[in-house]
C-alpha cells in the first residue's frame, strides 16, 4: 500500500481485516493500532538549502488474547499476506505463554 493512501478511509479497512483474522485465528480479543507519520526537515545556510528531506513511516500492531493470554507483534507491511502471518504468529505467541 502506497504512503499516500494512508488514510483514515484506507486505513480502518485494514484494522477491521486484522481483527477478522484474530477471530478466525481463535481470538476472544484483539486490539489493532495502525499510525502513520510524515516528517520533513529543510536546512539552511548561507541562503541556501544544505538539506531537505521527507521520510514517511507506517506500522501496526496488533494485540490478541487467546485463552486468557496475550500476545503482541508489528510491522510495517501491510500485505495481506504479511497481515495474516502477524496474526498467527501473535496467536501462537500467546498459545506459548503458560498460564
Amino acid at each position: 500500500m502506497p504512503y499516500e493512501s494512508l488514510s483514515v478511509d484506507t486505513l480502518l479497512p485494514v484494522a477491521e481485516q486484522m481483527l477478522n483474522f484474530a477471530k478466525n485465528e481463535g481470538a476472544q480479543s484483539a486490539d489493532v493500532i495502525i499510525g502513520r507519520s510524515t516528517e520533513f526537515e529543510v536546512k539552511v545556510a548561507d541562503s541556501q538549502i544544505n538539506t531537505l528531506t521527507q521520510a514517511t513511516s507506517k506500522g501496526l500492531g496488533l494485540r490478541i488474547f487467546v485463552d486468557n493470554k496475550a500476545g503482541f507483534c508489528t510491522t510495517s507491511d501491510f500485505s495481506p499476506d504479511s497481515l495474516q502471518t502477524l496474526v498467527h504468529q501473535a496467536a501462537a505467541s500467546a498459545r506459548e505463554i503458560e498460564a
